[in-house]
């Protein structure tokens, strides 16, 4: 995201990860931001940032606030986040995305619609919940279980742990779901092959984008793996101690 907006003339204030809601507030003071940007890869995350809505809402602050991330939702933005704050609160489900959202905001054109669909969207939601809340309940018919007969505790040839540290990133390059990556992650519409192939101006920039970064210094891939002894328990799969193969974990 800081690369994304960085790279479309915005100044960005990036203060990290786990930051506290008086970091954040103190900033906002000193700063005075146009918008603030909330991720949350987490549950937790996402948890956190109803309490420091509740925070900034105290403090007095109404910024607009861009919130996105693998923890959340649009409903969750709308229904748990938004009803915290007294500023807009906007779910972006990804980098372009929430650049498009702050080129809106920031234009005199444009921020004044953009705000007020946000607020529509947000009243629409809240007044479905509302509706689906006062249904009857329906009985719900439980279907039996599946069940799979037992097996025998499969013992691995290898369980030891095995640790890769800084994996060169050159062999992870080919795994690299590019349309997945562009269109997907990076909002870019269209289908991405042909877009490149044909020399798209925003694909080719967001590609060159993604391989600079992907060939720098700044990724160091981690990762570690291990196989367990495991064996069948209905539909559930029991995994053991790999030093002793009769105790679970």
């Amino acid at each position: 995201v800081d690369i994304i907006l960085s790279n479309n003339g915005y100044k960005v204030i990036d203060l990290g990860i786990k930051v506290t809601p008086a970091q954040l507030i103190e900033t906002i003071r000193k700063e005075k931001p146009d918008f603030i940007g909330l991720s949350g890869l987490l549950v937790k995350s996402a948890q956190q940032m109803v309490i420091t809505a509740q925070d900034f809402k105290e403090a007095g602050i109404d910024v607009p606030i861009l919130v996105g991330g693998a923890a959340l939702s649009r409903r969750f933005t709308e229904t748990k986040i938004a009803g915290e704050y007294n500023g807009p609160v906007i779910y972006s489900k990804d980098a372009m995305q929430g650049l498009d959202q702050a080129n809106r905001l920031m234009g005199t054109d444009t921020r004044a619609d953009f705000l007020a669909e946000i607020k529509e969207s947000r009243e629409k939601r809240l007044e479905a919940d509302e509706k689906r809340a006062a249904r009857p309940i329906k009985e719900v018919t439980i279907k039996p279980v599946r069940t799979i007969k037992e097996s025998s505790v499969f013992l691995p040839a290898d369980v030891r742990r095995h640790v890769k540290r800084e994996y060169a990133v050159s062999h992870l390059y080919p795994y690299v779901n590019m349309r997945t990556l562009l269109g997907h992650h990076l909002g870019l519409k269209g289908q991405v092959q042909q877009l490149l192939d044909a020399g798209d101006e925003r694909a080719t920039q967001l590609k060159d984008l993604v391989d600079e970064y992907l060939q720098s210094d700044l990724l160091k891939p981690s990762g570690v793996y291990q196989f367990f002894p495991a064996q069948a328990d209905g539909d559930d799969v029991v995994v053991y101690d790999p030093t002793d193969s009769k105790t679970e974990i």
